[in-house]
């Protein structure tokens, strides 16, 4: 329900309408040319087609979701009794999206299904960087293309970040541990919540496992 109030226009506009007839018409060559039929995605807005395309494309290569470091710790948390918080709701991450303006969607939209067809590279330089705990390498690999989108960098990366620093502060003065599991978009640059909890006093240190 809360994806279906959000992925689509209040005022009942369809994608391409949204997108213009260049941008909808660029939209479906690209889909074409990684096997994704654009016209399927026509009612949402184009943030939500925009992941929905990410999606579809690292299913279309292989990668399972239900393997994701997250959904693993979920799994054993829950077998373990352990109580389980978020840092923020599903409402307001699919709002930091929804929130951008017409052109900001449309450059995600368009710049998503351009990178799309090398995804299967960029996604196995980034496994690769964070198995070997290679800041600078996840630094590039996942900002750039973001930093070269002002707005969508601010409402996804810099005022997320801001909230989730807020979150582990505020856990820090606790007198429980805590394990907090956060993505590794969050934890590179110079926005990272790691720098904003330094600026907050919170020391952080890598931790080598074998």
């Amino acid at each position: 329900a809360t994806v279906a109030g959000l992925a689509r226009d209040p005022r009942g506009r369809q994608l391409p309408e949204l997108l213009g007839s260049a941008a909808w018409s660029s939209a479906l060559t690209q889909g074409q040319k990684i096997g994704i039929d654009m016209s399927s995605l026509a009612p949402f807005e184009p943030w939500y087609a925009a992941v929905v395309v990410t999606q579809l494309r690292l299913d279309q290569l292989g990668f399972d979701p239900s393997r994701g470091v997250e959904n693993q710790i979920v799994v054993d948390a829950k077998k373990a009794g352990k109580e389980i918080r978020g840092l923020e709701t599903l409402e307001g991450q699919l709002k930091a999206l929804d929130a951008l303006s017409p052109a900001a969607q449309r450059t995600f939209l368009l710049l998503t299904l351009e990178e799309a067809g090398t995804i299967g590279d960029e996604v196995d330089d980034m496994i690769s960087a964070w198995k070997a705990g290679d800041v600078p390498a996840l630094d590039r690999e996942m900002l750039d293309s973001v930093r070269d989108q002002p707005e969508v960098y601010r409402s996804l990366i810099l005022r997320r970040n801001e909230g989730f620093s807020r979150a582990i502060a505020a856990l820090a003065n606790d007198s429980q541990d805590y394990l907090v599991v956060i993505g590794t978009l969050h934890l590179v640059g110079e926005d990272s919540v790691l720098s904003m909890l330094a600026r907050d006093g919170l020391k952080t240190r890598p931790v080598q496992t074998r």
